[in-house]
């Protein structure tokens, strides 16, 4: 149908206007083939193009077998329903496009449905704050697999309220262990145990996600930061392994050359550490932990003036104590 692939190409092209209006006339005709099948009328309403509804009308039309042409014609409304589910989304009428998508699945129960289904409900469950449990229920049920819907569990698990996080816990571990959910979900887990210094844990858990995502460069940063705070015993060479893969995947987040100028600070490299610090410092001027350790470097390279002022700065903003940075997010910068 030519509107629904006019609205595609204005939503690739970021025209949301003629979007909303050219899936407004596709919505209409793709409701009906979607209820009713192929008649007539919406025939006369129909052009064939690539790859739409309408192509598959015709194919199945031709057949001489009566079990041939249902099998066509419910190919086609389930082709419509997923069609006309993506006008709905387009136009922003979420709850109706799950309306939409229940009644062909209740109908037809095909996984193309069920998948289309927990797209959209995850996609509500985006635009909600992490309480609602019910709408994750229901991806999970229609497609327990869904990547976007374990994570969503694994979001509420970790920053949800207490009343949610502690369920979604329950419901997400034993989906861990079984070893099937998808690398951020093991991410997102191990950065919270960081957080809550369950060390053995967390390596684990994030050791888990780079092996499930080699090129995760926030999952390296992360578990170089564990290795350099784990207790009882740190461990720098693995440390330093992980900082510099993640640097290698991605050297823009200034906050990967905090970790490794705070891991050469450990490692008494002096001259590494102010490079990376200061590196880090160009767009993070307001980081006390920083400042507090570029002043401990610049004394360990006999430059106490340098020193000095950035033990001013840090005591201004209140920094006196590193804080490596943890993400539950890619960094922008």
């Amino acid at each position: 149908i030519l509107y629904l692939d006019l609205a595609r190409i204005y939503e690739r092209t970021a025209n949301p206007t003629m979007m909303t209006f050219a899936a407004s006339k596709a919505e209409k005709i793709l409701e009906k083939i979607a209820r009713e099948g192929l008649t007539p009328s919406v025939a006369d309403e129909s052009e064939p193009t690539g790859d739409n509804t309408a192509t598959l009308v015709a194919a199945g039309g031709q057949s001489d077998s009566t079990d041939q042409a249902a099998t066509a014609n419910q190919a086609l409304r389930v082709r419509a329903y997923l069609d006309w589910s993506e006008t709905l989304v387009m136009q922003g009428k979420l709850k109706e496009a799950v309306a939409a998508l229940t009644a062909g699945e209740e109908q037809f129960k095909t996984p193309e449905l069920r998948s289309r289904l927990t797209s959209v409900y995850v996609r509500q469950i985006n635009e909600m704050p992490l309480t609602d449990t019910e709408l994750l229920q229901l991806c999970l049920h229609y497609d327990p697999q869904s990547s976007k819907a374990l994570i969503a569990l694994a979001h509420m698990a970790v920053r949800g309220p207490v009343e949610v996080a502690a369920p979604a816990r329950q419901a997400i571990d034993p989906l861990i262990e079984a070893g099937t959910v998808p690398s951020p979900v093991y991410f997102l887990l191990g950065t919270h145990a960081v957080q809550q210094k369950d060390w053995g844990l967390a390596e684990r858990l994030l050791q888990t996600a780079v092996e499930k995502e080699p090129r995760s460069d926030i999952a390296w940063n992360n578990l170089a930061y564990l290795h350099m705070k784990k207790e009882p015993v740190t461990d720098l060479d693995e440390a330093e392994k992980c900082i510099d893969r993640a640097i290698q995947l991605n050297p823009k987040p200034l906050t990967y050359h905090e970790t490794r100028g705070q891991l050469m600070r450990k490692r008494e490299r002096w001259t590494e550490a102010m490079r990376e610090l200061e590196m880090a410092l160009v767009n993070m001027t307001a980081s006390g932990e920083i400042h507090a350790s570029l002043a401990d470097v610049y004394d360990h390279l006999g430059d106490p003036d340098l020193a000095d002022l950035h033990r001013s700065r840090a005591s201004g903003l209140g920094g006196s104590e590193y804080l490596p940075p943890v993400f539950f997010d890619s960094p922008s910068k």
